[in-house]
């Protein structure tokens, strides 16, 4: 058992979301349900590169399908992430005389027109 009282008797799930709630109110957090941890945990898995099929498994979904589902938020701000890393990684490099003249010298052969 996670949640336990005094006793070793489990709490019930409306006595654990509302403990979770009054400490969501301390801490100044939003208001969402306990179960929303679950889908919490499986994006921040998947966003920091954990297997889809492992974190399927670690939180025992019915399917890795439903995985996908429960989490497919999160890939859209992925691929806007991906894009923006693709956008600055292929940025065109304008080459300056100085670089370029070096390599016509190391290899001149490559800077000829063919006969």
């Amino acid at each position: 058992m996670v949640f336990t009282q005094d006793s070793g008797a489990p709490y019930g799930p409306k006595q654990v979301q509302k403990a979770f709630k009054a400490i969501l109110a301390l801490a100044g957090l939003p208001d969402m349900r306990f179960h929303d941890l679950r889908h919490t945990a499986a994006t921040h898995m998947l966003v920091n590169g954990i297997d889809l099929l492992i974190v399927y498994r670690c939180l025992v979904y019915s399917s890795a399908d439903i995985t996908l589902d429960t989490c497919v938020h999160m890939f859209h701000s992925a691929q806007e992430n991906a894009a923006a890393i693709k956008d600055e990684i292929t940025t065109a490099v304008s080459w300056s005389a100085d670089l370029v003249a070096p390599q016509r010298a190391i290899a001149p052969r490559l800077h000829q027109k063919p006969e």
